[in-house]
């Protein structure tokens, strides 16, 4: 499945498309991915910086795994940007994981589906597994796996939507004031459970 084209990335993130789409050649995203191990062909490769290493050193090698485009927010190099395979495309924005959000957020709203939302101090990965299994007798049912929970992981399990699924089971963590609210907004659950409130 097709879920972005190069220009719609930059409308929906409000980046800059380099090179712009001029020439008539419209490249187009099957995939997004974080890390250039996993990336497949016709990913969108996201250039997020992490305290240790910056994904905009692995531009390179996810283009050599067949990314078609890469979402960063720096410029690159003119030797990184001349090692590129004909067509690779990238959008500059002022904040990756955000954008990412924003991606997510555009693409779950294209199906009509039972989207449920939980979260809670404890017990959100039982009860996820719960709710998913149940679901899953009637439909399929897309659930996050692990950890991937949070601004980033959230967003990766729902580029993982089609016409095939009829429900999505999401747990959600909080790390920081409003962050539910933040990826609520993602994912446009018409159903949420809080499984509890408290320290941990």
């Amino acid at each position: 499945m097709v879920l972005f084209s190069a220009p719609q990335i930059a409308d929906l993130t409000g980046g800059t498309l380099q090179p712009d789409s001029g020439n008539g050649i419209v490249a187009e995203v099957a995939g997004v991915s974080i890390d250039s191990r996993t990336t497949s062909a016709g990913d969108l490769f996201v250039c997020l910086k992490g305290e240790r290493r910056d994904g905009h050193e692995f531009i390179q090698a996810a283009a050599q795994k067949g990314a078609v485009g890469a979402l960063i927010t720096e410029p690159l190099p003119d030797s990184a940007g001349a090692a590129m395979p004909p067509g690779f495309f990238t959008v500059r924005v002022e904040d990756a994981t955000q954008a990412l959000g924003q991606l997510a957020e555009f693409h779950r709203k294209r199906f009509h589906l039972s989207t449920v939302a939980i979260t809670g101090s404890v017990g959100k990965t039982t009860t996820k597994e719960i709710t998913a299994a149940i679901l899953g007798q009637q439909w399929k049912t897309l659930k996050n796996e692990g950890n991937y929970n949070n601004e980033l992981g959230l967003p990766l399990t729902l580029f993982k939507l089609d016409h095939s699924y009829g429900a999505c089971v999401l747990e959600m963590g909080m790390r920081g004031t409003g962050q539910i609210r933040k990826l609520a907004a993602i994912a446009n659950p018409n159903a949420g459970i809080i499984t509890n409130v408290g320290e941990t």
